[in-house]
């Protein structure tokens, strides 16, 4: 999916899901017919400048990143220059 078309997805949303918590969801087949679900808040993102995407990350993954390319300005977000 490409950037724009994401953003008219959000755009189309009615203004009643506004409140709603934004998850990454992630489905997988079990041993037994049936699928697990694993969640994962929404709280970030960065640019692959060099491959033209923009990765939004849930939360634990975005704590990796922090950690592993903090920015040199101390903001809280990584710095996608050193990805």
């Amino acid at each position: 999916m490409k950037l724009k078309d994401f953003k008219e997805m959000i755009i189309s949303l009615p203004e009643d899901f506004d409140e709603y918590d934004v998850i990454y969801s992630e489905i997988e087949d079990s041993d037994d017919e049936s699928y697990i679900r694993t969640d994962d808040m929404l709280v970030g993102m960065i640019s692959d400048d060099e491959d033209m995407k923009m990765c939004f990350m849930g939360e634990d993954s975005y704590k990796i990143a922090l950690f592993l390319y903090p920015r040199e300005d101390g903001q809280d977000e990584p710095d996608e220059n050193n990805i």
